[in-house]
């Protein structure tokens, strides 16, 4: 079964795949160049790339925030956790 499935996609699946992605970059790539002969589509492009760099940045600082605020959390619990197995283990009478 496995032998099968990786025949075909050795042969037919993978070449298929290749054949597609360079096609769809080729269309974006021509779809890229036709915007940019129009002159009113120059203004928009720059404005839309812009806004999309200032958008990315922001969204990776707030999710890089979140992650650190995450991070303390959880480090916080930890800490609390082996404070407590600590005070446990030396407050308990065997």
């Amino acid at each position: 079964m496995i032998e099968t499935f990786a025949v075909f996609y050795v042969d037919y699946l993978e070449p298929l795949l290749r054949v597609a992605f360079f096609l769809i970059i080729a269309i974006v790539l021509l779809y890229f160049i036709n915007l940019i002969r129009d002159a009113k589509e120059k203004g928009n492009i720059i404005n839309a790339i812009f806004s999309s760099m200032i958008k990315l940045i922001t969204a990776i600082f707030v999710w890089s925030g979140h992650a650190l605020v995450w991070s303390g959390k959880t480090l916080l619990k930890t800490i609390t956790v082996i404070i407590a197995v600590i005070r446990d283990f030396f407050g308990s009478r065997i």
